[in-house]
């Protein structure tokens, strides 16, 4: 299936290998080291946070922005807006993964 036959209420994500990842934090930036790609990135703290929630389990985008809003400062729509693209952005660098609920 591809990613237009779902909506992003459909969607959850994960970060499959987060224990993997090394992360330093240096102010206000994180520097993720990803072993099985070789890649390193830099990550803002709502980057940084987002992949933190999904290490624990997967979560939809509504999910994430329930929970980025008990510690931002980001109206709900500015959030939700930011939240979809840091995880596209995070699925481009490989460092989170879509699952899909089965339509029937």
């Amino acid at each position: 299936m591809n990613d237009e036959a779902h909506s992003s209420q459909d969607v959850k994500w994960y970060c499959p290998n987060y224990r993997e990842l090394l992360i330093e934090c240096w102010e206000n930036e994180y520097f993720v080291f990803n072993p099985n790609s070789g890649d390193t990135h830099v990550l803002n703290v709502l980057a940084a946070d987002i992949l933190k929630a999904l290490a624990e389990e997967a979560k939809s985008i509504p999910d994430l922005t329930g929970q980025m809003r008990t510690t931002g400062t980001l109206d709900r729509v500015s959030l939700t807006e930011s939240v979809s693209v840091y995880l596209k952005h995070l699925d481009e660098l490989g460092l989170v993964t879509p699952l899909y609920r089965e339509t029937r």
